[in-house]
């Protein structure tokens, strides 16, 4: 089991619309409105009974990122994301000191588990860009919205 320090962001927004939390930091940073108590670190707690979840209909021209810190640097090969609202089109991306590399995209996932195999990228830092809701499964109540159960890599 990894330990993951967890946020997540709209691309492009400013640091104070940051939401979710860095354990030991959670002073100042606040759910975004809409999530429902579903926070980053849900996406990675081991539990299939929580999930984090991005706020109701996300903007259509601003991917929303969910970033996820390892403990250590290390080859990511395959990448597990266990979807609650899945994204039609997404990004994976690994990353170390601040530089980010593709991992796998897709602008027509229609599964609700991906298993993403690639070619080994070193990292100390995995992140999700969120493009697009999936049409079906990525909505509840009328709303579009990312959900992710859980996320893990070998």
């Amino acid at each position: 089991m990894h330990r993951w320090q967890c946020r997540m962001l709209l691309v492009d927004a400013p640091p104070r619309r940051h939401c979710g939390f860095w354990p030991g930091q959670e002073q100042g940073l606040r759910e975004l409105p809409g999530t429902g108590g579903h926070s980053a670190q849900s996406a990675v707690d081991g539990s299939r009974l929580s999930y984090w979840a991005s706020a109701f209909d996300p903007p259509k021209d601003t991917p929303v990122v969910l970033e996820l810190r390892m403990e250590e640097t290390k080859p990511v090969s395959v990448v597990k994301i266990d979807w609650e609202y899945p994204a039609k089109s997404f990004e994976v991306q690994v990353g170390t000191g601040g530089k980010w590399s593709t991992f796998y995209t897709t602008v027509n996932n229609v599964l609700l588990e991906n298993n993403l195999f690639g070619n080994a990228k070193v990292g100390d830092s995995l992140r999700i860009l969120m493009k697009e809701p999936h049409p079906i499964w990525g909505s509840v109540d009328g709303h579009m919205l990312y959900g992710i159960r859980g996320v893990t890599i070998s």
